[in-house]
């Protein structure tokens, strides 16, 4: 309860300038890609974008943006799956297909939310550069406390 009263007020104040200044360099740069800017600012971009929820509609346009980048590899096609994941599992309230997006139940049992067409996950997850479904269950048991 305290962090929700104290903390709240502030990070979404926080996350709401930092979306707001990304949102300023993609009206001069398109999109913050590793090709022109470097792996760690691209990731920054993304981790920002994927974080924005208080601003789905920017969420949506960044996924647009990511859904023309990927194929040509400007950016990670990881970012696009956790994107789309995110706003399928939160926004949409629709299964997601990459398995990226979850939570802790109990100590040492992180569950993804809904999945579309589960046989088929491991698939679409390497297509995208992702790790197989098990292992990356796995980490994300070993941190749920």
């Amino acid at each position: 309860m305290c962090f929700w009263t104290m903390l709240a007020p502030r990070w979404e104040r926080i996350d709401d300038e930092s979306t707001s200044a990304l949102a300023n360099l993609m009206e001069l740069h398109h999109w913050i890609t590793a090709t022109k800017f470097g792996d760690a600012a691209a990731d920054d971009a993304w981790l920002l974008a994927q974080h924005a929820d208080r601003n789905r509609p920017f969420q949506r346009r960044v996924l647009k943006i990511l859904a023309d980048l990927y194929p040509k590899r400007e950016v990670p096609a990881r970012h696009y799956a956790y994107l789309e994941d995110r706003l399928s599992a939160y926004a949409d309230v629709v299964p997601q297909r990459f398995g990226t997006q979850g939570s802790c139940i109990v100590k040492n049992n992180w569950q993804p939310a809904p999945i579309a067409v589960p046989e088929k996950l491991d698939e679409r997850r390497k297509a995208m550069g992702l790790i197989p479904f098990a292992e990356q269950k796995a980490r994300l048991d070993a941190i749920c406390l």
